[in-house]
């Protein structure tokens, strides 16, 4: 099935070098949105272009060479310097470790490409995409106002996730010719380390300082855990980190947060093995997140509705409720700022009698937490409003962006409807104007926490990454 296939014609951005009254161009109307449409002088300016392609096809190596085949036909004669790719796992490792060894083949050497696997489908200007046999998108980029550098390393060859996350942003850096100046952002692709995540970007910051946006996702799968997959042109990971340290003169914004409303519901944990959380305020973690929840949870469970039918609490019954009842994490600053982000808790059957809380990344005794409440309709609100914070933090209009990169929790996409997920990217790119976007289902999500001045690692969030 595939949905929504909306087409768009590619975004053909143009820096200027004077003044924008000197270009000589046009503007076009396509599907109902304007799109600029510039006419490159190779004197007074620079042109930079961006396109995404995609492909449903049975067969993974047709489909990744019609993905291919329909970004590089957008870009017309310019040469992709850059590739982002998301694909569906295939059934075993081997042939999805074959599917990264077509992408690669495809594109050449040349082209510094990353890509990690996704749940579900691909998202893009057009749609959902959602094969038989799984689906595949990428992003190219033909620019010289952009310099990529990619760094990568296997998380098992590291004692710690700081040196891990230091190491492969020193790599990025050398990547891209050891720049002087920090770089304008860093996209991250992880894999799920429950709480490791938080000290490799810890290990970032030494090296570009915590005030440098790191904006990404970790790599899914339909068959958690197991195939899901972090690839460059290089090599594939099971446990990979890529980072891509991104340098340009052009203008640079993201988006970055949860769907749901913090209450006054506040307490510290005071006993926690770091996911599994005992006590909170001294009392049984359970007893108090029912009581935030006004008695609901216990009601539910005595009534049986998350019942898997064995006796057992079923995992996709609970969360459904649980995760629209998230924890914040309260960081508090010396000098008195104040941030909060997602966590998610989804208890089992053993801690229902424990009255523990299992929650999806770290939470740690001492640790200041709160309740977030929300529906799915608040949900679907991001779709809204993470483009539009990108664009504004960019300084951009709809439709005049280069290329944008979305994450999107898996366990946010389990709280809507199936049949208003598939509005997400029509959504997305009505936001964009056109601008060309790829978008992933994913894992846990890393971003910016500007009210604390540093990168965190949340759950439950809609992130993006929009150059122009």
């Amino acid at each position: 099935m595939d949905s929504f296939i909306l087409k768009k014609g590619v975004v053909i951005l143009s820096i200027l070098l004077l003044s924008i009254s000197s270009m000589a161009g046009c503007i076009s109307q396509s599907s109902g949105k304007l799109n600029l449409i510039a006419t490159k002088q190779s004197e007074k300016t620079s042109t930079s272009l961006a396109a995404v392609g995609w492909s449903i096809k049975n067969d993974y190596n047709k489909a990744v060479i019609e993905a291919i085949d329909m970004a590089r036909s957008k870009l017309g004669n310019e040469t992709p310097v850059f590739a982002y790719v998301v694909f569906t796992p295939r059934s075993t490792a081997k042939e999805t470790n074959d599917t990264a060894d077509e992408i690669r083949a495809q594109l050449g050497p040349d082209v510094k490409m990353v890509g990690l696997t996704t749940k579900l489908g691909v998202m893009t200007n057009d749609g959902l995409h959602i094969g038989q046999n799984g689906s595949i998108a990428i992003l190219l980029v033909a620019s010289k106002n952009i310099t990529f550098g990619v760094g990568e390393v296997d998380l098992t060859n590291f004692t710690t996730p700081q040196e891990a996350g230091k190491t492969a942003m020193n790599n990025a850096i050398a990547d891209a010719g050891n720049p002087e100046n920090a770089p304008n952002m860093v996209l991250y692709i992880g894999t799920t380390r429950r709480g490791e995540e938080m000290r490799i970007l810890d290990g970032i910051a030494e090296v570009v300082g915590a005030g440098t946006p790191v904006i990404g996702g970790n790599a899914n799968d339909d068959r958690v855990p197991g195939l899901w997959r972090q690839i460059t042109n290089r090599q594939s990971y099971s446990n990979g980190l890529i980072l891509v340290a991104v340098y340009t003169n052009l203008k640079t914004g993201w988006g970055f947060e949860t769907g749901y409303k913090l209450t006054d519901k506040r307490g510290n944990v005071t006993k926690s093995d770091g996911f599994l959380i005992s006590e909170i305020d001294g009392r049984p973690a359970l007893d108090v997140y029912n009581e935030w929840l006004n008695g609901e949870l216990y009601q539910r469970l005595n009534a049986g509705e998350f019942n898997d039918g064995t006796g057992n609490i079923s995992f996709d019954k609970i969360k459904k409720f649980t995760l629209q009842n998230p924890i914040a994490r309260v960081i508090r600053t010396e000098d008195g700022r104040t941030g909060t982000y997602t966590i998610s808790p989804i208890p089992n059957s053993d801690d229902i009698k424990s009255k523990k809380l299992r929650v999806f990344a770290e939470i740690q005794q001492g640790w200041e937490i709160a309740l977030y409440r929300g529906d799915w309709q608040m949900d679907m609100n991001r779709a809204e409003t993470i483009p539009k914070d990108a664009l504004d933090r960019a300084g951009l209009s709809p439709g005049m962006g280069m290329f944008c990169i979305m994450q999107f929790c898996n366990g946010l996409r389990s709280q809507i409807p199936s049949e208003e997920f598939t509005k997400i990217p029509v959504i997305t790119d009505d936001v964009l104007g056109g601008i060309p976007f790829i978008g992933a289902i994913t894992a846990g999500e890393q971003g910016p926490l500007p009210e604390i001045g540093r990168n965190v690692n949340a759950n439950l969030i809609e992130c993006m990454i929009v150059v122009g």
